[in-house]
């Protein structure tokens, strides 16, 4: 039995979605080629209805992408580290210079970007008591305004200052620059670098 290229199978899908005629196919060199050398193929994908082949199509594809947006979503969790507990945060934020509060109620963040609890700033750490939703390659930022969506935070990105990385959802304690002058900014937020997504911010001044 011949094995279907992937051609075939790419004419085939695109009929049952467009319902393209595969006469006008039939007159472009690639489409007489794949049609002369896979008459097997032509003939038997033709009686199948088009009702179950599209039926099958969107199935799988639904599956997919259900599959997809679950192993981005489960990924950062399984491959993250301890997080530290409520009291080594505690331990490490007893002095802060600054303290803000992440809250969900943001223009950018929605029910998978979001962040809320205390993020404490001081003289060579960020930490945070709470959460945030799960999500790959999180960065901290210090900005000079405030801001609550990707295009605000685009805008201003160039005054911007990268402090660290986030890599826990459940609090979390970063060490960064004791050389960074807090003072020069006002914001602290968190951004889905892989992605280019909004999660959180906190104005701390």
């Amino acid at each position: 039995m011949p094995k279907p290229t992937l051609f075939t199978w790419v004419f085939y899908f695109s009929k049952v979605l467009f319902q393209q005629d595969f006469e006008l196919l039939a007159k472009h060199r690639l489409g007489r080629y794949v049609l002369k050398n896979n008459r097997y193929w032509h003939g038997k994908i033709n009686t199948m209805s088009l009702k179950r082949f599209s039926l099958l199509a969107v199935t799988h594809l639904v599956t997919f992408i259900v599959g997809f947006g679950a192993g981005i979503y489960l990924l950062p969790i399984l491959i993250a580290p301890p997080a530290p507990t409520d009291a080594e945060v505690q331990q490490v934020s007893v002095a802060p210079e600054f303290t803000a509060q992440f809250v969900r109620e943001l223009e950018g963040s929605d029910a998978l970007h979001w962040g809320e609890g205390t993020v404490s700033l001081g003289r060579g750490y960020a930490s945070l008591l709470g959460s945030l939703a799960p999500g790959p390659d999180y960065r901290l930022y210090l900005s000079p305004e405030f801001v609550e969506t990707e295009q605000q935070f685009l805008k201003a990105r160039p005054h911007m200052q990268h402090i660290g990385d986030v890599r826990t959802f459940t609090n979390f304690l970063i060490s960064t620059d004791p050389d960074i002058d807090l003072t020069q900014y006002n914001t602290v937020i968190v951004w889905c670098e892989t992605f280019g997504e909004f999660i959180t911010a906190a104005k701390y001044r």
